[in-house]
C-alpha cells in the first residue's frame, strides 16, 4: 500500500507538470489512471514476493541483508521514511528500464528528487546502466531536470584567477565561509550542462564533484572543491612548484587516476582529454580527475575527430570518428611518462611535427628503465587499441606494485 501511495503522488506531480506544459504526454488522464492501477498491482505483487522470501530466509536463521529496499537502524526497526524513498527509487528504475514514454517522465521526476541524497544516488547508480546515465544527461542538457545545487554569483566572494583554459577561467573564491574553486564558463552551453550533469551525478573519490552551479548568470559558473596543490602539471612542469615524487608516490598517484577512469568507463564515459592539466592534487597528494567538457558516452554513434590535447590524443582519433574508450588509455600512458620524467614527451619538437610522426611512423618517447611504468606504458600507447589494457586491468597491475 505504501508503494501505491508513492506512485499516486508521483502521477499527481506528473499530471500537474503536464497541465502546465512542462512535459508532454501521449495519453490522457484516464489512461494514466488505468496504467497506474495496473502498474501498482505489479509492483505490490513484487513487493509481497520479496517480503515472503526475506521472511523465509530469516526463519531459517540466516542473516538477511535488507539491502536497498529497507535500511535498518542499529538496534531498531526499519526506517519507514527511508523505505518509502527507496521504494520510489525501485519504481523509477523499473519504469526507466521496462516501460515506454510517458512513464519515463514520472521516473525522471522521482530520480531527480532522490539524487539529492548521496545514499539514494549510490543506489540508483549501482542499479543503473550507461543508458540510464545517458538519459540523465539528456534531461539536464535539455533543461528537463537539474541534479546540481543552485547558486547565485552574489553568494560568492571572488579572489584571484588560478587557472585558464579553452572554455573558461577558474577563480579562487569563498562560499559559506569555505574556500572553493569557481569555473566561469564561456562557450557551448550544451557542453557545460553536460559537464555539470556528469560531475553532479557521478560520485567517486577520484572524480571531482560539482558542489553547485548556475546557468542563469551572464557568465555560467560551477563551484567545486578547492584542491590545495593545484594541478598535477604544476607539480611536474612548473620550476617554482616542481616536486620530486618517490616511486611509491608515483604508483599511488597513477593508481588514483586509473581508479577514477575505471569508474568513468564503467558508465561508458570517454573522457577524451586526460592529461596532467586535468588532474588535481589535494594536500595529501591524492589525485582527482576533472574537466568533462568534451567527455562523451561511448554509446553515441559518432565521435569528433581530433578532440584532445596534442600528444595525449590517440592516433585513431585523427583518422576516424569511430573510436572507443581505449583513447583514454593512450592518453594515460603519456600521463605516466610525465609523472616519472617530470616533463612532457617530445617537448623539444613542435606539436604538429610530433603528431605527424606518431601517426605515420609510430614515434614513441624513450622509456627510462628506472620508471615504475616501464612495462605498462608500451602496452597503453600501442597503435592497436585492442592491445591496450582496460583500466580494470591497469588498477590490478598497479595495485600489485603498490
Amino acid at each position: 500500500e505504501r508503494t501505491y501511495e508513492v506512485m499516486l503522488r508521483v502521477w499527481d506531480n506528473c499530471l500537474w507538470k503536464y497541465h502546465l506544459g512542462i512535459i508532454e504526454m501521449s495519453v490522457d488522464s484516464e489512461e494514466l489512471q488505468d496504467a497506474l492501477v495496473w502498474l501498482g498491482n505489479r509492483v505490490r505483487k513484487k513487493w509481497r514476493d520479496e517480503k515472503q522470501k526475506r521472511e523465509e530466509g530469516e526463519a531459517k536463521g540466516k542473516k538477511k541483508k535488507r539491502g536497498e529496499r529497507e535500511k535498518v537502524k542499529e538496534g531498531g526497526e526499519a526506517d519507514d521514511e527511508m523505505m518509502v524513498s527507496l521504494t520510489q527509487v525501485e519504481v523509477a528504475l523499473y519504469l526507466m528500464k521496462t516501460e515506454p514514454a510517458p512513464y519515463n517522465e514520472a521516473a525522471a521526476s522521482i530520480l531527480t528528487h532522490c539524487f539529492r541524497s548521496n545514499y539514494h544516488r549510490q543506489v540508483i547508480l549501482s542499479r543503473g546502466t550507461s543508458t540510464l546515465l545517458s538519459f540523465f544527461i539528456q534531461l539536464a542538457v535539455g533543461g528537463w531536470a537539474e541534479f546540481h545545487e543552485h547558486i547565485s554569483a552574489d553568494e560568492l566572494i571572488f579572489e584571484e584567477v588560478i587557472g585558464k583554459g579553452g572554455t573558461g577561467t577558474v577563480h579562487k573564491a569563498e562560499w559559506n565561509d569555505e574556500e572553493v574553486a569557481v569555473k566561469m564558463f564561456y562557450g557551448d552551453m550544451k557542453e557545460f550542462k553536460s559537464e555539470v550533469a556528469i560531475m553532479s551525478i557521478l560520485t567517486h573519490p577520484n572524480i571531482v564533484s560539482c558542489e553547485a552551479a548556475s546557468f542563469l548568470h551572464t557568465k555560467p559558473l560551477m563551484v567545486v572543491k578547492l584542491y590545495s596543490r593545484g594541478s598535477l602539471s604544476t607539480l611536474l612542469f612548473d620550476e617554482d612548484n616542481r616536486e620530486n615524487f618517490t616511486r611509491e608516490q608515483q604508483i599511488s598517484m597513477a593508481l588514483d587516476v586509473a581508479r577514477g577512469m575505471e569508474y568513468l568507463h564503467s558508465f561508458s564515459i570517454i573522457h577524451r582529454d586526460l592529461k596532467p592539466d586535468n588532474l588535481l592534487v589535494d594536500q595529501d597528494y591524492n589525485i582527482v580527475i576533472t574537466d568533462f567538457g568534451v567527455s562523451r558516452l561511448q554509446a553515441e554513434n559518432k565521435m569528433t575527430r581530433g578532440v584532445g590535447s596534442s600528444i595525449y590524443i590517440a592516433p585513431e582519433v585523427f583518422l576516424t570518428d569511430d573510436y572507443t574508450n581505449k583513447v583514454d588509455v593512450y592518453a594515460y600512458s603519456y600521463t605516466l611518462y610525465a609523472l616519472h620524467e617530470k616533463q612532457e614527451a617530445f617537448d623539444d619538437i613542435s606539436r604538429f611535427e610530433v603528431v605527424d610522426k606518431i601517426i605515420k611512423t609510430g614515434l614513441r618517447p624513450k622509456i627510462s628503465p628506472e620508471s615504475p611504468f616501464a612495462k605498462l606504458m608500451p602496452l597503453c600507447w600501442s597503435s592497436d587499441p585492442g592491445v591496450r589494457p582496460g583500466f580494470a586491468e591497469i588498477v590490478t597491475q598497479l595495485g600489485e606494485m603498490n
